[in-house]
């Protein structure tokens, strides 16, 4: 970054908004600079995650180029993981953004459509939000009533992209298989907020949210699953739901039933090697772990192969922070050493457990051309394949 020097006068306003909208967590960096030795876009594009919030605490504005390189961080919390003081150092990010967009500062032009599109259509797509359930048609998903056990929100890519939408088909096959009382909310489910507040406009993620708690209220579920680790981030944390809801990723959820045998298996896949990206959002952000490899190893046929980085160790596969809707450049997609990676464990099968990754990763073997050595899979869709 530019050198202090250039900024004679600290705006103090600034650095009051900004410890305003993070929550205070700029208060709490000591400028210890671990953040920005574990960043994984650090080694791409030198990003400094220390830098924004040094000048930030000391009231210096980040440069308009500067502000631009801000929307490539994909919010994957590596920073946050290891950070002494436990900062919240995405929340600073939002709120680095949500100044930017407040204040006319430079947003790359692919962020601005993905917000836009939100705006008019509650989703990235451009896309009507009366087409929100068309994937489900021909499958014949009730919409959820107060009769309804398991609320199943479906989200934004499981619902308007065509690759997503194959994982929102494998739950559904599953949860039919399995007995299971669930149901959608259709045409009513607006975008969660997860992805929209961490790219800045967080007064749109409160309204979304808003209109998604009235409808949850009305209906009372026992449980909510999600397809999505962003969708399990934002309602377990942020959702006012009803007394007693409990939520699930669908890891979680699967998980539960195999060890109450309400699925079985029929089928082994033919022997498989499998290696797992554990998502951001459901590992470091989430700490959960454990349910998504137990799932796996449950299916007949399947060996789990672990990437040298695994676990809260994993390297982010790029598409967190809005970055899935980006523009990038094949040399600082985070997709290409993650594939890479995966390709050492010798393993025939990426399995992850979260859309954007799948998105992500499936464009990174592509990058490398290795598509026929290595296929990606969500979990949901080899579970149902063995059904």
């Amino acid at each position: 970054m530019s050198s202090f020097s250039r900024y004679a006068v600290p705006d103090l306003e600034f650095r009051k908004k900004i410890i305003d909208m993070s929550q205070e967590n700029l208060n709490f960096c000591y400028q210890c600079s671990g953040c920005t030795g574990v960043c994984p876009l650090n080694m791409v594009i030198k990003f400094n995650p220390r830098e924004y919030i040094h000048r930030s605490q000391i009231g210096l504005k980040p440069l308009p180029m500067d502000f631009e390189k801000l929307w490539q961080c994909t919010t994957c919390a590596a920073c946050e993981d290891l950070c002494p003081k436990e900062v919240e150092i995405t929340e600073i990010v939002a709120a680095l953004r949500s100044y930017a967009i407040d204040t006319g500062e430079k947003v790359p032009g692919s962020y601005t459509q993905a917000l836009e599109s939100f705006y008019s259509y509650g989703n990235p797509f451009n896309l009507g939000a009366d087409a929100r359930s068309d994937w489900a048609k021909e499958l014949n998903v009730p919409i959820a009533n107060k009769e309804t056990e398991v609320l199943f929100f479906v989200g934004c890519n499981a619902s308007y992209d065509p690759r997503s939408q194959s994982i929102a088909r494998a739950l559904v096959s599953i949860f039919n298989k399995a007995n299971i009382n669930f149901g959608t909310m259709g045409n009513k489910e607006k975008d969660c907020g997860n992805c929209i507040y961490f790219m800045g406009e967080k007064e749109l993620s409160d309204h979304e949210r808003s209109q998604n708690e009235a409808v949850i209220n009305e209906i009372q579920p026992a449980v909510i699953v999600t397809t999505s680790p962003h969708s399990y981030n934002f309602f377990s944390k942020r959702y006012d739901l009803p007394k007693g809801t409990k939520v699930y990723h669908y890891v979680q959820y699967l998980d539960q039933l195999i060890k109450e045998g309400k699925i079985e298996f029929t089928k082994s896949l033919p022997e498989t090697n499998v290696t797992f990206h554990d998502p951001c959002y459901l590992g470091r952000h989430n700490d959960v772990y454990d349910e998504p490899r137990r799932v796996l190893e449950a299916i007949p046929g399947v060996k789990l192969v672990e990437m040298t980085n695994n676990r809260r160790l994993t390297n982010c596969c790029g598409g967190g922070g809005g970055n899935s809707w980006a523009e990038t450049d094949i040399n600082e997609r985070l997709s290409i050493p993650r594939v890479n990676e995966a390709l050492e464990t010798g393993a025939s099968v990426l399995a992850t457990a979260c859309y954007f990754c799948l998105t992500m990763l499936e464009d990174g073997v592509k990058g490398v051309n290795r598509e026929q050595d290595l296929k990606t899979k969500d979990i949901a869709e080899l579970v149902a394949e063995a059904l």
